[in-house]
């Protein structure tokens, strides 16, 4: 899996490019890549996604914007690469 930070953030796995969504979709990616191997909490998160103050539906936003990044890398065949299939909390 690749992952490029330069420019529009871009990720493909065998050469395949990976729809990545929106552009808080990328964003995130762009966070977790640049912090791999470190744990990047919610509050981290929500400060570099809504630096101007986030809204009250951060925390949800932020859930689903990951859920929706997981399952379109594990559509992409990433998990074999680390990436967890997405989980529906209840």
């Amino acid at each position: 899996m690749e992952v490029r930070l330069l420019g529009q953030v871009q990720a493909s796995c065998d050469g395949r490019p990976i729809p990545l969504g929106s552009d808080k979709q990328r964003l995130v990616l762009a966070i977790l890549a640049l912090e791999a191997g470190r744990q990047v909490t919610m509050a981290r998160l929500v400060d570099l996604l809504w630096p101007d103050g986030p809204p009250r539906s951060a925390r949800a936003t932020v859930q689903t914007l990951i859920w929706r990044l997981r399952s379109a890398l594990t559509a992409a065949g990433a998990e074999r690469y680390g990436v967890s299939e997405p989980r529906y909390s209840r």
